[in-house]
This record gives structure tokens, C-alpha cells and sequence, in this order.
């Protein structure tokens, strides 16, 4: 909007400012929001309303699963397992790992294919859970989907309609 104010607002000086005005302020936003500290502030301030998952009580009973989606890699062969898990994959591998030793005798179920040709999320994630102590039996991995949607479907043919914990971002 503030661009075609610029643009179309040369005959009237009205319509400029209001374009540079505009212009200024959704570049001031984008910087802001692209600053590493203003963006972790305010997600802190919603993450740290709510505790971390106990998994424990009425509604965690018949959970057999802990599935963890993953949320990028980095392509490297002698990067050790947790620095090649990138993204939002680190914290949610971290975090299905700590649910998973709450649950004893629960499968960890990692998702997610190799989007870019590398390795797959669910193999990178797998290294690093059983590199935290996980028993590589009780880790199950899926590593045919390519995006959010295909996750979906193919947990929905693995799982069925077992309850599970779903670990995501």
C-alpha cells in the first residue's frame, strides 16, 4: 500500500507521505520482527504460560508413542548427530526423548524424509535419540514424507487410532 502511495501519489503530496510513512513503518516492523530478541520475547511470553508436559494423569493412559515431526537437518557426514539436527528439529527431538523416558516402555516415533536429497529428518533424529541414551528398538522412524500433510497420512496408517503424544512447533 505504501509503495502504490509513493508511486501513485506524486501529484499529490498527501498520498506521498502517507506512502513513506507506511513504507517506514512495515520496514521498521520487518526489522524488528527479524531481530533475533524481539520474536523469542514474545513467543516466551506464550510458551511460558503453560508448564512443560508431565505425562502423567487420566488422559496420558493407552499412550504407547511419543511421535516427534521433524523440522530440518543439515547435510553433513562429519557433523556428529546433534549439530547435523537443525531447525526446530533439535528442541523437539530433545523434548520427545524426555517424554519418552517419562513413558517407559514407549515407542519414540520420528517423522519426516529427506526434503532436499540428504539424509532424512527421522535418520537424524534417530541418531541423536539413541546418541541420548534412547534403545534404538524403541525408536520407530518414517522417513517417506515430504511435508506437514504427508506426516499426517502416513502416522494415520501407522497408528491407526492409538493415542499418542504428538511433539511439534
Amino acid at each position: 500500500v505504501g509503495v502504490g502511495l509513493l508511486w501513485f501519489g506524486k501529484k499529490r503530496e498527501k498520498h506521498e507521505k502517507y506512502g513513506r510513512v507506511l513504507v517506514t513503518t512495515g520496514l521498521g516492523w520487518l526489522v524488528l520482527m527479524t531481530y533475533t530478541p524481539v520474536p523469542g520475547w514474545l513467543l516466551g511470553m506464550i510458551e511460558l504460560r503453560e508448564p512443560a508436559y508431565a505425562l502423567s494423569g487420566e488422559m496420558t493412559e493407552g499412550i504407547t508413542h511419543i511421535v516427534v515431526l521433524g523440522g530440518g537437518n543439515f547435510a553433513s557426514d562429519t557433523l556428529p548427530a546433534s549439530a547435523r539436527t537443525g531447525g526446530t528439529s533439535l528442541p523437539r527431538i530433545v523434548e520427545g526423548v524426555r517424554l519418552q523416558r517419562l513413558r517407559p516402555g514407549s515407542k519414540l516415533l520420528v517423522s519426516g524424509g529427506a526434503v532436499y536429497g540428504h539424509a532424512s529428518d527421522a535418520e537424524v533424529m534417530r541418531d541423536l535419540a539413541v546418541e541420548l541414551g534412547v534403545d534404538v528398538a524403541d525408536v520407530i522412524v518414517e522417513d517417506q514424507s515430504k511435508d506437514t500433510q504427508e506426516q499426517a497420512r502416513l502416522l494415520k496408517e501407522q497408528l491407526g487410532e492409538k493415542p499418542f503424544v504428538l511433539v511439534t512447533s
